[in-house]
């Protein structure tokens, strides 16, 4: 795994420890299904070369992956309490796309801001 993998794996291994109302605003511990989901999604990409860049916990129990390109291209992935996921699909001068995850819309839009020069931030 890259040195971003790992850090990601390091930091969602730390929200665990997160007690509710750890925002001070009663937000729930972050739900080890959604850290789960989290963990082995950061593995399969990385496995394919994109690393994450940022790992953050959700007010709503939830886990946030962010990957971004050096052209601008960027994803948003949510991993929500009940298995779901969503992804914010961000290109410059395009409206932002947001959907359920699609795996393979998300590795197009990674993969078309690295062919076109854009190299993991």
């Amino acid at each position: 795994a890259s040195m971003r993998a790992m850090e990601a794996m390091f930091r969602l291994a730390r929200l665990r420890e997160l007690q509710p109302g750890w925002d001070s605003y009663n937000a729930p511990a972050i739900s080890e299904r959604a850290i789960h989901a989290a963990e082995r999604f950061i593995l399969h990409l990385d496995g394919k070369g994109i690393p994450p860049y940022f790992v953050s916990p959700g007010g709503n129990g939830d886990v946030l992956v962010q990957y971004k390109c050096s052209n601008g291209h960027e994803a948003e992935i949510w991993f929500d309490t009940d298995g779901s996921c969503t992804m914010l699909l961000i290109t410059p001068a395009q409206a932002p796309y947001e959907a359920a995850l699609d795996l393979e819309f998300l590795l197009e839009h990674l993969s078309e801001a690295r062919a076109r020069g854009g190299r993991p931030a």
